[in-house]
């Protein structure tokens, strides 16, 4: 009797465990109509404008579309636009979706999107995305669907700027500042807003109306868990469907068990960025020489067990203009102490490392890679103080250039408009870096319709920015989606998970 007992006592514990672990049961009772997700952090907000994170953009593309979607091999399809034409060089013509409405039964038609495009350009809005639309000076509605958008210069790059501005219903919002939208958003994407429970989950119910077919699974609930470890063990356990970023030193336990499998996706750029607007690393020759103290490939075989490839500059090998041809700075520990020499630091100098505590977008063992970093640069003179802070402390400090050298990841891109111009241009950003020719390559890339020609250009920008060196150049890490073998399951091309997409096997 005492043993039964204690059978169920450890029971109700480890039940109560779970639950204090993984979250609400309410929230956790699922079945075939049900999927659970698990991000490393929360949303920020809802209104998808406002904050760039990866884990806020993947649940608003679930409530929302974009006039454009981008394809697994870089082409444009129509979301809310279905067609579009260049009438010239300034002038661009999209025919809009009909019969499309909003999750609270509103129509859409042309009236949203110049709403959308001005709130975001919107200086007092404060758009994350308001970069992208910049160049837009005037949204013309020639019909209820039908507009043209004119630009300020040539905008090859516009279509892949496009899908990543959410269309919103005017009428809700109805006015441009409006922070109650993103606690309560409505869009005509694939599921409706049903609760976001701070920290713990947000809840979203497949839209029965939506023009591309309702999705087969009627509730998708997205739970931060910000340590990797716990994700997995929730995955483990049966409480989370879908993880977001497994660790590399759990794959084989994940494709081990008998219900869970690793599904891949290309991978994340990771780089060190450096400060080059102020000494020391204001000199080529430092930041040249910091490139050649870090031994990127031991970082890659033994920190992220094998799970990433070395980077040769800031291009993905999909982006446009991307070189095979540049190799990466050899690992030349004796090297980087000659070229701290001719630069006047014999002896090295300090720095601060700041890095997110674990993991960033599609990014694991962010400490570890930091660590080993530090260590690495140590041998050449250079000392390194590693400083993890929480991403909600680390971004602003990064915008108000409080930074020496700072440890970030980017995803896979194709449009170099939609990254390099951020990251790299003096009127961009500008905060680290600003270099003048880097900006008329940028610019004249962006002009350029002529894509062979672009290719031409972005082949001189890629070379410029490797020997330029703004960066520490690092890897690119493969991004390891846990997985139940249930779920009929594709790690998406471009890191965000589509559970529209999606339907438990039978």
């Amino acid at each position: 009797m005492r043993r039964k007992w204690l059978r169920v006592l450890l029971a109700g514990m480890l039940i109560l465990g779970l639950a204090a672990i993984f979250g609400p049961a309410s929230v956790l009772a699922k079945g075939k109509d049900t999927v659970v997700i698990s991000q490393k952090r929360d949303v920020a907000t809802l209104d998808w404008i406002m904050d760039t994170a990866m884990e806020t953009n993947t649940v608003s593309r679930c409530v929302f579309n974009s006039l454009i979607d981008l394809q697994p091999d870089a082409s444009f399809a129509g979301s809310l636009a279905t067609s579009w034409e260049v009438l010239d060089d300034l002038t661009w013509r999209f025919e809009l979706r009909k019969g499309v409405k909003f999750h609270n039964g509103d129509p859409f038609d042309a009236e949203d999107v110049k709403f959308t495009l001005e709130r975001v350009k919107d200086p007092e809005v404060k758009s994350r995305w308001a970069w992208l639309v910049k160049e837009i000076a005037e949204v013309k509605v020639v019909d209820p669907y039908k507009i043209e958008l004119k630009t300020t210069s040539p905008q090859p790059g516009l279509l892949a700027k496009l899908t990543y501005i959410p269309i919103v219903p005017h009428k809700v919002v109805k006015t441009h500042v409006n922070p109650d939208f993103g606690l309560n958003p409505v869009g005509t994407g694939p599921y409706r807003f049903v609760e976001w429970v701070k920290d713990e989950h947000v809840k979203l119910s497949a839209y029965e109306g939506y023009w591309g077919g309702e999705p087969k699974i009627k509730y998708a609930i997205f739970r931060p868990i910000p340590e990797g470890s716990s994700r997995t063990a929730a995955l483990l356990a049966g409480e989370i469907d879908v993880v977001i970023g497994v660790p590399p030193s759990q794959w084989k336990e994940v494709n081990k068990n008998s219900t869970t499998r690793i599904a891949c996706k290309n991978g994340t750029m990771i780089y060190l960025g450096l400060d080059t607007l102020k000494p020391p690393m204001d000199n080529l020759k430092v930041r040249q020489a910091m490139n050649h103290a870090v031994n990127v490939q031991e970082i890659i075989d033994t920190v992220l067990e094998g799970t990433a490839v070395r980077m040769n500059g800031p291009f993905h090998e999909g982006t446009l203009g991307y070189d095979a041809s540049i190799k990466p700075y050899p690992y030349n520990p004796e090297k980087a102490k000659k070229l701290l020499a001719e630069a006047g630091y014999p002896n090295g100098f300090d720095t601060v490392l700041s890095t997110p505590p674990t993991e960033q977008e599609g990014a694991t063992n962010m400490q570890e890679v930091s660590q080993a970093i530090a260590y690495q640069l140590s041998k050449v003179g250079i000392k390194v103080k590693v400083e993890p802070q929480e991403i909600a402390v680390l971004w602003p400090r990064y915008q108000n250039q409080e930074l020496k050298t700072y440890l970030f990841s980017w995803p896979e891109r194709w449009e170099p408009e939609r990254y390099l111009r951020a990251l790299f241009h003096s009127k961009a950003r500008g905060y680290y870096y600003r270099n003048p020719e880097a900006d008329r390559l940028l610019d004249e890339g962006a002009a350029t319709f002529d894509r062979n020609k672009r290719i031409e250009v972005y082949k001189k920008l890629h070379r410029h920015l490797f020997e330029d060196a703004p960066w520490v150049f690092l890897y690119k890490q493969m991004v390891g989606f846990g997985v139940k073998k249930a779920l009929a399951f594709e790690a998406p091309f471009d890191g965000y998970v589509k559970p529209w997409e999606w339907s438990w096997k039978e």
